[in-house]
């Protein structure tokens, strides 16, 4: 006996040590998830990727217990459900009433609840029923093209989200709302708060989404007939009489059309309120449309004047450019004619240097010619007083300032080439001497060396 009580101590051990274990693990992968949250920035959200559903442990897998014995505990009921799966978390009430067990999956819990529905135990009949989840939120409102994948990411900032879906009909069209579950009470509740002060906006259309606890309605199992208090006497007269049609004439038909009369007004009033309603969101759809087009128009005329003061800027640093190439242009044609100026300064100054050197070897040569004159009107003078003079000395004498005279003005022509074109007067040709009757052979070596320089000159 006492080695039974042994295994069942150990083995309670370990589901202790194991429950503490996935408590760590899933707190540790709620960290995880949280440093993963990113805060919603407007970014384009197209093809979405599916996101995978939380199966195991989540919030639609806790089961409700109640109508306990008084001496249940925390040991016992995980020894009970532990047939059925594995069992993360377990809450007793106050007074050991009722229970909250969170299983590993779905399918799990509705075998327990299956199998130990209205099972005995310590003389009360148990009551399992699957729970409500306690951070589910219903959301609605909802543009027509939003997604589960879309939903799922507009909720997550909030915390982890175990499960999104968008309701549809038959047909796969959406109708609107759709529900959310969290993995967390923390996070339903900050999501209520936010987009109840705030505007949560989904797409394009500025339609915010309106975010209510979700009222969790079973209509699966539904009520049952052993759920009811079949020895209440409120029972007994309810079902004293079963299911009938009402026959025409009596107070029950009366009554029956009174109710009909009544549910009729209010599906009318429905209708109306419904209608009223459509037009003034069809309405306020027209403003938004038309907000729209506003905004757009104002966008475009924002693009618009910025292009143009673009353009005026463009325009501008254009022509300031034209400004500095024209500027640049004409201080180079400055510097061009300055250039040029000093250039033909340089080339004047050195024509008139060259013009003045050309002038003092005219004079010199001048002075030459005359000093040469003066020798023959000597030697001519000298030569009078001779008689024996030859016949052929006078054809040489007369042939000699001819000579001498082209030779001197072939020298001032080739000056004149050389010198600049100025308005100095033109120097006067050379004269030649007057002819002497007598000549001698001195003046011949004489007038022999005067032509070398002359063509020395000349070549200069």
């Amino acid at each position: 006996m006492s080695e039974i009580v042994k295994n069942e101590s150990k083995v309670e051990n370990s589901a202790k040590n194991a429950t503490k274990k996935r408590k760590m693990e899933s707190n540790a992968g709620f960290a995880r998830r949280d440093q993963q949250w990113t805060r919603l920035t407007g970014a384009p959200a197209w093809d979405l990727q599916p996101t995978p559903l939380l199966h195991e442990f989540s919030g639609r897998c806790r089961l409700f217990v109640a109508n306990l014995p008084q001496s249940v505990t925390e040991d016992s009921l995980r020894a009970l459900f532990s047939e059925f799966g594995q069992i993360s978390d377990i809450y007793i009430g106050k007074g050991n009433q009722f229970s909250f067990i969170k299983m590993d999956t779905r399918v799990n819990a509705e075998n327990a609840r299956q199998q130990l529905d209205g099972k005995p135990l310590d003389g009360r009949t148990l009551r399992v029923r699957l729970a409500a989840h306690a951070s589910a939120i219903r959301v609605t409102q909802l543009p027509p093209l939003v997604s589960n994948e879309l939903l799922h990411l507009a909720f997550s900032s909030f915390g982890t989200v175990e499960r999104a879906i968008v309701s549809a009909d038959d047909r796969g069209r959406s109708l609107c709302e759709g529900i959310v579950e969290f993995a967390r009470k923390s996070s339903s509740l900050a999501a209520l708060k936010k987009c109840h002060s705030e505007c949560l906006l989904l797409s394009s259309t500025p339609i915010p989404v309106i975010v209510t606890p979700l009222e969790s309605r079973d209509e699966e199992e539904g009520v049952l007939e052993k759920s009811l208090s079949l020895h209440s006497n409120d029972y007994r007269m309810e079902r004293e009489v079963g299911p009938r049609f009402a026959e025409p004439g009596s107070i029950e038909w009366e009554m029956a059309r009174k109710w009909k009369q009544l549910a009729e007004i209010e599906t009318q009033r429905k209708e109306q309120l419904e209608a009223e309603f459509k037009d003034l969101r069809e309405g306020l759809r027209q403003q938004m449309e038309a907000l729209k087009v506003e905004e757009r128009t104002r966008v475009l005329r924002e693009q618009l004047r910025e292009m143009e003061n673009e353009s005026q800027k463009l325009c501008a640093e254009r022509e300031s450019r034209l400004e500095s190439e024209r500027r640049r242009e004409e201080q180079r044609r400055q510097t061009e004619a300055l250039l040029r100026q000093q250039e033909e300064a340089l080339l004047r100054g050195r024509s008139d240097a060259d013009l003045g050197s050309l002038r003092r070897q005219e004079s010199e040569l001048r002075q030459q010619a005359n000093a040469l004159q003066q020798l023959l009107d000597r030697q001519e003078a000298a030569l009078r007083s001779m008689s024996d003079v030859q016949p052929d000395f006078q054809s040489q004498q007369q042939s000699l300032p001819a000579n001498l005279a082209q030779t001197g003005n072939q020298f001032l022509t080739s000056m004149r080439s050389m010198a600049p074109q100025n308005n100095a007067p033109p120097p006067q040709q050379f004269q030649p001497p007057p002819q002497p009757q007598y000549i001698h052979h001195q003046q011949q070596q004489q007038r022999g060396g005067m032509q070398n320089s002359f063509k020395r000159n000349r070549r200069f």
